[in-house]
């Protein structure tokens, strides 16, 4: 709840150059529950530009730290380490389960494989909606869940670029596959492409390029081709509506460029991309 109120008093403030849907962490889920909030409730003074996000449950750590909760211990670490969990899974099932039924969707934070294998069990267990934050190691079981189970994989394919060493290193002999990004796709998933900002750069194109060429420069190798996704698969995934192509209708929050995105052959000339902006516009006002 207090996320959701300083949103309010910043709208208050005059803020009024972007959209934001403010998330709750579990332990304010129930303050802001009494409070009647829920996922998509117009947040006051807005006009339109704030609604109230998911809950937000971080289930374990990250890849860097070794503290992603994995099934098989990391590699080369003494003691054996498998990670970390931030909740128990019931403990997990229990907030899914309060959050669905008073109308929040979950936004699960879950880079291990162990810890994605957890989630998607909670929402099965609570019916969920909404989405499983970086899924960055998947057991290839599981990979057709998140389809199955209505829900969508928010990915961040910078990541995969910043991590492609520390994955050799730690993830040398994974249960699971790292960063399968089209092994999702293919399995009818739902994608949906951010930065994690400030852990990457608040920058599309960083993630649109890293999805569609696997590598940060020309002078190296693609880092899984095998697991790329097309260019319109990408830039669908990174709008709010899903698709590449603006339709009727459409809220008028729009990027214009003055090169050609689906032309960009190679990483330098895709990363380039925000030098080619020329006007964006929110809700059909010029924001640049």
């Amino acid at each position: 709840a207090e996320n959701i109120d300083t949103w309010i008093n910043r709208f208050a403030a005059g803020i009024n150059g972007l959209r934001v849907d403010a998330g709750v962490y579990p332990e304010r889920l129930r303050a802001a529950i009494d409070a009647g909030w829920h996922t998509g409730k117009e947040l006051p003074g807005s006009a339109g530009l704030g609604h109230v996000g998911a809950m937000k449950l971080i289930s374990d750590g990250s890849l860097n730290t070794r503290s992603a909760y994995c099934s098989t211990p990391y590699s080369g670490i003494e003691p054996l380490t498998y990670g970390t969990l931030s909740y128990t899974p019931q403990q997990i099932e229990d907030y899914m389960r309060l959050a669905t039924e008073h109308g929040f969707d979950i936004a699960c934070h879950a880079i291990g494989d162990e810890a994605n294998t957890i989630a998607l069990n909670a929402v099965a267990a609570t019916h969920a909606h909404g989405s499983i934050e970086h899924a960055q190691m998947l057991k290839p079981v599981d990979i057709p869940r998140f389809a199955e189970l209505g829900l969508t994989a928010s990915i961040q394919p910078q990541h995969a670029m910043d991590d492609r060493d520390v994955i050799t290193r730690f993830w040398a002999n994974p249960a699971g596959i790292p960063y399968p990004f089209r092994a999702l796709h293919d399995a009818g998933t739902t994608l949906r492409m951010g930065s994690d900002a400030p852990v990457a750069p608040l920058d599309p194109w960083l993630a649109i390029s890293a999805a569609v060429l696997g590598t940060e420069s020309s002078d190296r190798e693609p880092f899984q081709p095998e697991q790329c996704l097309d260019v319109h698969t990408s830039l669908a995934a990174s709008t709010a509506t899903g698709r590449d192509r603006l339709a009727s209708g459409d809220p008028a929050d729009v990027v214009l460029l003055d090169a050609d995105p689906y032309a960009a052959d190679t990483p330098e000339a895709m990363r380039a991309m925000p030098q080619h902006v020329v006007m964006t516009l929110l809700c059909g006002e010029r924001t640049y």
